[in-house]
């Protein structure tokens, strides 16, 4: 059963890596939530999808953008990189503190979920 009434916000560093790596990245977290997590493809909120768009926006300008776009959501998707990136790990401080479901990739993978 898919979770349609469900937004879900990837959160995963970009910064430091090259854009294949992050894109990469982020489109592996989306099959995961699909096929392993049974999230519609359209209630997964993806910002490297808003980083291709947009390629040359100020940083302050993605981060002010992402934390909306979590706000909206019910759960965020930390990718196992999330330690490493100062924006995911305010994501994580933000959704904790609003009571958003959050859900590790690294558990996701050790459970084969």
């Amino acid at each position: 059963m898919l979770k349609r009434n469900k937004r879900i916000y990837i959160a995963g560093k970009m910064n430091g890596l090259n854009r294949k790596e992050w894109m990469r990245n982020f489109a592996n977290a989306e099959l995961t939530l699909v096929r392993d997590l049974h999230y519609h493809p359209e209630t997964i909120i993806n910002p490297a999808r808003l980083a291709c768009l947009f390629p040359n926006l100020p940083d302050k300008v993605y981060a002010r953008v992402d934390m909306d776009l979590l706000d909206a959501c019910d759960a965020i998707y930390l990718q196992s990189n999330w330690m490493d990136s100062p924006g995911a790990k305010k994501e994580y401080l933000f959704a904790r503190a609003n009571g958003k479901e959050i859900i590790f990739e690294s558990k996701v993978k050790k459970d084969g979920r």
